[in-house]
């Protein structure tokens, strides 16, 4: 499965629906699912257990990796040199994902 991460207030993604639609065509063959972070926490672990792929702009979301299958494929973007902050490809290297 293919998680998308949607932020809804900072650093969202102006044109998410976009994004979105441009993945499910590109994984057509993946499950696609969208992480809100209003989620409960069981159902976010859930979300990100079964994830190979976990796709968003930089936020506090990614912390849920740490349930996530090692391997995984990590794609995060977002804020600009030189406010960048790698505190998710660390723990994404840490965990033996992918980025």
């Amino acid at each position: 499965m293919a998680l998308v991460l949607r932020r809804m207030v900072h650093r969202g993604v102006k044109n998410h629906e976009d994004v979105l639609e441009r993945i499910r065509t590109r994984l057509s063959s993946h499950s696609i699912a969208v992480h809100y972070g209003n989620e409960t926490l069981r159902h976010q672990f859930e979300l990100f257990v079964n994830s190979h792929l976990v796709i968003g702009p930089h936020g506090a979301g990614f912390t849920n990796l740490i349930v996530s299958p090692p391997g995984s494929l990590v794609l995060e973007f977002g804020l600009p040199h030189p406010y960048t902050n790698l505190c998710f490809f660390f723990l994404s290297v840490r965990l033996e994902h992918r980025s």
